[in-house]
């Protein structure tokens, strides 16, 4: 049961905690899910383009460096680069191609929720770009939300079982969890 808090705490402080972690890096891949950037050859299959679109990485990274605390980038980019080599053979360029674009962030091209979407419109952009806060704050709450209901039915299945308390589950309700969920909404 110990472990089963611990567990508990860690997701739960996730939620309540705003462009950190996982959740953060994620929202930014996210947003970029459905960009097409033309520097790389459309004969390529779309896993080798993702990986080895200079646009591509240059915007996931700006987008990681504007929304996101540092603490897990290291490791989550270096998963990233694993699972581009190991699928495609393909690595990530590194991280510092960001550098020429920090003294003018302003003048990077924004992403907009609606040039983002999976709708079968997908855009091709010629250019690095960064999603603006306000569609990045969506895939990050998706993110979390979908994470916060995922815990609230694997607590349920829990106290089905009788592997936990009632009172556990209706605290919880009560908590902020659940009032973030509804938030969301």
């Amino acid at each position: 049961m110990r472990s089963l808090f611990l567990i508990l705490a860690g997701t739960w402080g996730a939620a309540a905690t705003l462009r950190s972690g996982k959740n953060c890096f994620e929202g930014c891949l996210y947003t970029l899910g459905c960009v097409t950037f033309n520097d790389t050859s459309p004969a390529l299959s779309r896993k080798i383009r993702t990986c080895k679109s200079t646009f591509r990485a240059t915007s996931l990274f700006l987008c990681i460096h504007n929304y996101c605390n540092e603490d897990g980038r290291i490791e989550w980019l270096k998963g990233q680069n694993g699972t581009c080599q190991k699928t495609t053979g393909v690595g990530l360029p590194p991280y510092d191609v960001i550098a020429e674009y920090l003294g003018d962030i302003g003048g990077v091209r924004r992403l907009t929720a609606e040039e983002g979407f999976c709708d079968g419109n997908a855009v091709t952009l010629g250019e690095v770009t960064i999603p603006v806060e306000r569609y990045f704050e969506r895939a990050f709450r998706t993110l979390v939300g979908s994470l916060s209901v995922l815990l609230l039915q694997f607590l349920t299945h829990l106290r089905k079982r009788r592997l936990m308390s009632r009172t556990f589950i209706g605290y919880m309700r009560e908590c902020s969890l659940i009032t973030y969920v509804v938030t969301l909404c």
